[in-house]
């Protein structure tokens, strides 16, 4: 069953505390291990990230495909007696009592079977030799499908029947609700509002768009560089007839009134005719939107008939700065019932 991130992290939330709370009172082969399912780039382990960060956690990243069975599993070296071998933990697998940790394999298909035997121990049994893993350790896990052609393996079956697979789908929702929350440029967020399509354009044969690689596009807005260079380079990050596409819309903008323009005259600043448009300017005004601000820029959505659009602007901007939804014009706006085009 596909999931959106959003869902899926909902779900990985609940699993995680659980395995924190009960390793040791409920039998290991009850617990959820959440195994995160997707195309590259689409924001699976930016996700097991921010999800151990919002629950305070250690997160420890282990890339098994990366790694030499002995990066893993540790070594064995010869006992001071000489006449035994003693186990030798690998230099990630150390907890201190006090903390809460999440170990995260990473691209858990790709890696060898050995280590993915290795990885069904410590998972299953909770062991590592002869080391046994506190109450305080839970386990997220994510990997590509074979569609993607990423070189993946077969998952053990007894490895595969203790994870939770959650199938997950690029959701522009989700991506553009992020994007506003951490600063992304607006005109990101306004373009794939407009062209939710080409969110996640996955080709495993060429370049395509995806969340990752609008990220690297939000970075390229940032650089010094000629048009022709910054072309180059956001193809380069999303396709060429993505990339084309997106710079298209960029012009757009200088169609639209200026933030300052609506301030200081939201009854009478013009709207604009074309859609696209209109998508470029209301991203500009969810990043702009503050608690100084609201009420002039409220004025003005208000005289838009895309009441779809007012929506984005307001979710958007509540994702950023949740203080907004203390202020006077956004609850008026819920009890008229703008709350409901949230859903």
């Amino acid at each position: 069953m596909e999931v959106r991130l959003s869902t899926a992290m909902s779900i990985a939330r609940a699993c995680v505390v659980e395995q924190w709370e009960r390793s040791h009172a409920k039998h290991e082969s009850e617990l959820h291990i959440p195994f995160f399912v997707g195309n590259p780039g689409n924001g699976k382990t930016s996700a097991a990230h921010q999800l151990a960060n919002e629950l305070d956690a250690v997160f420890i990243t282990q890339r098994l495909a990366d790694r030499n069975f002995d990066e893993v599993a540790g070594w064995r070296i010869p006992a001071d007696d000489q006449t035994s071998m003693v186990h030798i933990a690998p230099e990630w697998f150390k907890f201190e009592a006090d903390k809460k940790y999440v170990i995260f394999f990473d691209e858990l298909p790709q890696a060898p079977v050995a280590n993915m035997n290795i990885a069904a121990a410590i998972i299953n049994e909770r062991v590592l030799g002869s080391y046994v893993l506190p109450p305080n350790v839970a386990f997220m896990a994510a990997g590509n499908p074979p569609s993607a052609r990423a070189g993946t393996n077969t998952i053990p079956s007894h490895l595969n029947e203790r994870l939770a697979r959650l199938d997950i789908v690029s959701d522009v929702e989700d991506v553009c609700g992020y994007f506003s929350a951490n600063g992304y440029d607006p005109l990101i967020v306004g373009y794939l509002r407009a062209r939710p399509d080409n969110l996640h354009k996955f080709d495993p044969k060429e370049k395509g768009s995806s969340p990752r690689s609008w990220g690297k596009v939000n970075t390229a807005l940032k650089y010094e560089v000629s048009p022709a260079e910054l072309q180059t380079l956001i193809m380069s990050c999303v396709g060429d007839g993505v990339g084309a596409d997106f710079l298209a819309y960029r012009k757009l903008q200088e169609k639209a009134p200026t933030i300052d323009q609506i301030i200081n005259d939201p009854s009478t600043t013009d709207i604009p005719d074309e859609s696209d448009v209109k998508y470029a300017l209301c991203a500009g005004l969810s990043a702009a939107l503050s608690t100084k601000n609201i009420n002039p820029i409220k004025e003005y959505l208000d005289r838009l008939p895309e009441k779809e659009m007012v929506a984005f602007v307001l979710k958007d901007a509540l994702s950023r700065d949740p203080a907004l939804k203390q202020t006077k014009a956004v609850r008026e706006w819920a009890l008229n019932g703008g709350v409901q085009l949230f859903k």
